[in-house]
Formats: structure tokens, C-alpha cells, sequence
């Protein structure tokens, strides 16, 4: 039978199931062969049944890779499904190429239960409860999300209107900060970052009659961070390393896949002010660090990042070993004492004190503890 003849077969013992699509059975000496084709497809087939569909959502896991910020699709895992959700996860999840891995981001205890987090993880507790209630159907009430709403309670007096102005401003940051990013991303010289940061904090400060929204309060850590990122590709690597130290400098959750990506993003507005040439003028201000001292921070969060992605995504993954060979590389030429030694870490730990008083961060708040 030709392909021909077989198509003109299948037209003629076609069943037309309205709405359902349309089926053909072709009886044979051992038995019914049925093919059925739905109208819309078999993913719409399926999300039809309510359960099912619940099942789907709720049980979904993003594809996300080592260093992508945007995740690649969703997926389907028995076990990964299987694990429950924490504000402070003791795991995290990601792809290696087609490979789903779990990795432990700290000690886990025998009969403790591994968890990891369904939204993201730097987010302050009224996003991730709120998002975790319209995508997953339950309130979070671990430890952190705790202590993180009797934070916002004792800033408020417990008043339950001003938690809601917070929450109400914490959406509204959001979509400026997306609006910049878009805005950016179609021309990048039409961004004024400063006054986009001026109707920030204007927008922020407005949640709190007697003071000023907290330095750490997301979403402003990662406001500052986009920012920062956005000035320097502007040109303006002074302005942009500021804006990302005070990003970093107050996030208040440095762990995991999300801490890699934020010292990758810093080192990466940090190699516009490492090149400065030293008759630049910000070198005339004697708060900011030497030249000497901006190599030495170069490479001390470089080696941060190296010794954090083997870490966090293991020694065998593409993204550790490209970190590692950056790190690596950088230090080819470098003069002692090197990163990983006790000289370089009582001179990189002074650096790094200074660089963050300059850019107006308490020094206090980000210790970096070299392995």
C-alpha cells in the first residue's frame, strides 16, 4: 500500500469526534490497531481534567541551569516532586544538561527532611507567602517567614494597614524595576538611572510616615543590583559598582544558586573598575581603595565565587569548571600572596571594609570568610 492510498484509507474511516478531535481503526489478524488525534492537542487533552492539571502545577520544576537567570521550561520528577518546601532550604535543584541534581547546601542532619525552596528564595516573607499561596495552594509558615513577619510587625506597631502599604509598595518596586530592565534592554541610553533610583526610594519611603524604607527590605537590595548593572553598561562603572555593593551588601540570604549569580553579577560591574587608570579622579578621593587594593578585591571575590559554584553545583559541572578557569586564568600573572592564603585574606578583608564604607554599606554586614 502506498502512502497515497493509505491517506485516502485513513479519510475514509475517519470518525469525526467534534470537539474531541477525531479517531480511525484499522482490524487486523491480531487484533484493533486505534489511532486518535484530539482536536487541541494532548497537553490540552489532559489539562482539561481539573485534578490533573492541579497535579501538573503544583508538582511542576522549573528547568533552570548553573548561571542562567531564566529558566529554560518545566519538568516532571517523581522525586523531585516529592520534596517539600522551606524559606531556608537545606537543598537546591537544578539541570545539568538533561540531568536533574539535588545538592545539599549545608550539613543535613540524620532523619531531617530535605527541602528546598518552590519561589525564590531572595524575596522578602509577603512576596514568597503570597506567591506560594496563589501557585502552590498553602501558607509558609517555617521558621524564616516567622521571624521575618515579627520583624514587619514590630516596624509597623502590628498594624495590620501598614503591613499591607509594605506589601502594596513592595509590587509597585517590582514593576519598576521591570519596566527599567525593559526599557534598558530596547535602548540603554535612554535610561536615567539616577532619577529611576530617585522615584524609587521616593515610592519606598512612602510605606513608613516616620522613617525610611530598611536598607535590606526587598526588593531595594535587588533593585540596586539591576541598577548598578544598568550604570555600568552605561559607562559609568563608579556610579554602577556603588549601587551593586549596596545591593549585596544588604541582601539579607547569601547562599546558594541565587548568592553565585549576584557575585557573578557583581564581579562582572567590578572588571570596569579594576582597569581604572591611576590618574582617574576617583582616585583622588582618598575613601575609595588603591589600585593595588581593587586587584586584590578582583581576585578575592573571584575566588569567592570559584570556591562557592564548586560548592554549591559540584566539582563536575560545566558552570564550576568555567568559573574555575576564569579564576585560574586571572591569577596566571598575579603577584603573591595569592587568594586561599592567610596574607592575601588580612589584606583582601581590609580592602573589602573599605571598598564598602566608600560606597556608603556598614562594613559589618558583609563578611566575606575565605576557604
Amino acid at each position: 500500500m502506498t502512502q497515497d492510498e493509505l491517506r485516502i484509507q485513513k479519510n475514509e474511516r475517519k470518525v469525526d469526534m467534534g470537539q474531541g478531535g477525531w479517531y480511525v481503526e484499522w482490524p487486523t489478524p491480531k487484533g484493533l490497531i486505534r489511532q486518535e488525534v484530539p482536536r487541541y492537542g494532548i497537553h490540552d487533552r489532559t489539562m482539561a481534567y481539573p485534578q490533573v492539571a492541579m497535579a501538573l502545577l503544583t508538582n511542576r520544576i522549573s528547568i533552570n541551569q548553573p548561571g542562567q537567570s531564566v529558566a529554560l521550561g518545566t519538568a516532571l520528577d517523581v522525586v523531585g516532586s516529592v520534596m517539600n518546601h522551606s524559606c531556608n532550604p537545606n537543598v537546591c535543584l537544578f539541570f545539568e544538561g538533561k540531568e536533574l541534581r539535588v545538592r545539599s547546601l549545608r550539613t543535613i542532619e540524620p532523619g531531617e527532611e530535605i527541602m528546598h525552596c518552590y519561589t525564590d528564595v531572595q524575596c522578602d516573607v509577603l512576596l514568597r507567602q503570597r506567591r506560594l499561596e496563589e501557585d502552590y495552594f498553602f501558607v509558609c509558615s517555617c521558621q524564616r517567614c516567622c521571624q521575618e513577619l515579627e520583624t514587619h510587625r514590630l516596624r509597623t506597631s502590628d498594624d495590620n494597614d501598614s503591613l499591607e502599604e509594605i506589601r502594596k509598595k513592595q509590587d509597585e518596586l517590582f514593576t519598576l524595576m521591570n519596566n527599567v530592565v525593559v526599557e534598558a534592554s530596547a535602548s540603554l541610553g535612554s535610561v536615567d538611572v539616577g532619577s529611576q533610583l530617585t522615584a524609587a526610594r521616593s515610592l519606598a519611603d512612602a510605606a513608613f510616615q516616620e522613617g525610611q524604607w530598611p536598607d535590606d527590605l526587598e526588593p531595594m537590595p535587588s533593585l540596586l543590583k539591576t541598577l548598578g548593572r544598568i550604570w555600568q553598561a552605561q559607562g559609568q562603572p563608579l556610579e554602577g559598582i556603588k549601587s551593586s555593593l549596596r545591593g549585596s551588601g544588604n541582601a539579607t540570604y547569601r547562599l546558594g544558586p541565587r548568592w553565585c549569580d549576584d557575585l557573578f553579577e557583581l564581579i562582572q560591574v567590578f572588571t570596569r573598575v579594576v582597569v581604572l587608570q591611576t590618574d582617574s579622579p576617583a582616585f583622588e578621593d582618598m575613601t575609595f581603595p588603591r589600585s593595588a587594593e581593587l586587584w586584590d578585591l578582583f581576585h578575592g571575590y573571584l575566588h569567592e565565587l570559584c570556591l562557592l559554584a564548586e560548592s554549591v553545583y559540584g566539582l563536575d559541572t560545566c558552570y564550576a569548571r568555567a568559573i574555575r578557569s576564569w579564576h585560574d586564568n586571572t591569577l596566571e600573572f598575579a603577584e603573591d600572596p595569592l587568594p586561599g592564603t592567610p596574607e592575601f585574606q588580612r589584606r583582601f578583608r581590609a580592602s573589602h571594609a573599605k571598598l564598602l564604607t566608600w560606597a556608603g554599606v556598614d562594613s559589618g554586614r558583609w563578611i566575606v570568610d575565605q576557604g
